[in-house]
């Protein structure tokens, strides 16, 4: 474990640290990590604390129906790689990416249990006008950051 980020990264910046959602080997449970740099009475760091959070709760907790937004609204929680680590309404969906990743950066993300062993084409969608929309909304003020895209989810319909 001292060669994850969740142990090195605390003592780096000597500040909490929340990681990406990860798969376990079966890839049927998700884990979130959350850990703290250990420093003795003198400030020296003498090690990290870390818990692994079953990160299925979050799953379950928002793929619950809630139309909190409107009629037939459902949630998507994606990562920096704009992969898909919750879809409530399609649960196929979920880690799987919005555009197709790059063989290199797929080994990593396997690597690193951010992504499931498969074939690479089962592990991307192709909605590049979605992954534009979401990097449109990124240069804007936050207040003011929405975009409106079809989606197969939906059966193309904007969303």
């Amino acid at each position: 474990e001292s060669n994850s980020d969740y142990f090195i990264e605390p003592l780096k910046t000597n500040l909490p640290y929340a990681s990406a959602i990860r798969l376990t080997e079966d890839s049927k449970i998700v884990k979130i990590y959350f850990s703290n740099p250990l420093r003795n009475f003198k400030g020296e760091a003498i090690g990290v604390l870390r818990i692994s959070y079953n990160a299925t709760v979050i799953q379950r907790l928002i793929s619950k129906p809630t139309n909190f937004v409107g009629l037939e609204s459902f949630a998507i929680l994606l990562d920096e790689n704009y992969i898909r680590v919750i879809h409530s309404k399609i649960s196929e969906l979920t880690f799987k990416s919005v555009v197709p990743l790059s063989q290199t950066l797929v080994q990593k993300l396997q690597a690193d249990q951010r992504l499931p062993i498969r074939d690479p084409a089962e592990l991307s969608t192709n909605l590049p006008a979605l992954k534009k929309g979401l990097d449109d909304t990124t240069k804007k003020a936050p207040s003011t950051s929405y975009l409106t895209t079809q989606l197969t989810e939906t059966g193309n319909q904007w969303n």
